[in-house]
């Protein structure tokens, strides 16, 4: 593996210096053109994972915490109401999760 988490450590402990690229945001500044915001959790990028369709990553990753908690008491779950959410109205997602 050409990096790692161990490799990182010893190499910042050896003194050496990394160059770090920070990103934020999920909005492209120029329509068409590849920027930092494609590597954003938000940055609308459809995909299919056994037939349902998510329209950025974070939305299949709140789905899978939903999964992962259990998510089944009642006929509105979190996941139900995210997945419903991301399709009339992408940005109330994360008021709906709240």
């Amino acid at each position: 593996m050409k990096y790692s988490l161990s490799k990182l450590k010893q190499e910042l402990e050896k003194g050496m210096q990394h160059e770090f690229f920070f990103f934020w945001g999920h909005t492209q500044k120029n329509e068409g053109l590849i920027d930092k915001s494609c590597f954003s959790q938000w940055f609308p990028s459809p995909f299919t994972v056994d037939g349902v369709i998510y329209l950025t990553a974070e939305h299949w990753m709140m789905a899978k915490k939903a999964d992962l908690f259990n998510d089944i008491d009642s006929k509105t779950t979190v996941k139900v109401r995210i997945l419903c959410a991301i399709r009339i109205y992408p940005s109330i997602y994360r008021h709906v999760i709240r």
